[in-house]
């Protein structure tokens, strides 16, 4: 009976680690999300690297992405990478938010549309307070909330609203 107990001790141990292991990125069903993913994280830290002097690029051991310049760090988190189809081309694109966090300033997010243009390229880099939650059927499907950020009741769920956008030219306009 001690060896069963052990046994199912570690096999409770087992399961709790796969049970809580870390969420995955939100994708398309394409088989090669890992390379178009790859690609999308490239582009944004070679644009972001882009807009500083002298920037170095590190990742954290919770896998965010810094790259800073003194005075200005940006992060960005492989998780808020949200690939689909934004255009009418037929191949994925993608929406990147990343945080903004210049010194003595509060943080602040902004995002990007990356889209393949022969090759992934930034087309637009915008403020706009949103959470994605899925790109779908060519559109942006995300979150906002309904007041503003200084409020104390920023964050409460009933002062959010669904929205949606769409491409038109390099920016996104919201469906009505």
């Amino acid at each position: 009976t001690n060896t069963m107990k052990k046994l199912t001790y570690y096999s409770a141990i087992l399961f709790a680690g796969f049970a809580c292991s870390s969420p995955q990125p939100k994708t398309n069903t394409d088989s090669d999300f890992s390379i178009t993913s790859k690609k999308i994280l490239e582009t944004t830290e070679s644009y972001l690297s882009g807009q500083l002097a002298n920037p170095s690029i590190g990742t954290e051991p919770n896998g965010i992405i810094d790259i800073k310049s003194p005075g200005m760090l940006f992060q960005v988190n492989p998780y808020d990478i949200n690939i689909g189809k934004l255009d009418e081309d037929n191949t994925d694109d993608a929406l990147v938010t990343y945080t903004v966090a210049p010194e003595g300033v509060p943080k602040y997010q902004k995002h990007l549309i990356i889209l393949d243009r022969d090759g992934y390229k930034v087309v637009k880099d915008f403020r706009l307070e949103f959470k994605v939650m899925q790109i779908a059927n060519r559109r942006v499907f995300a979150e906002r909330p309904k007041i503003s950020n200084d409020s104390p009741a920023h964050d409460c769920s009933h002062c959010k609203e669904n929205v949606q956008y769409r491409l038109a030219g390099d920016s996104l306009v919201q469906v009505k």
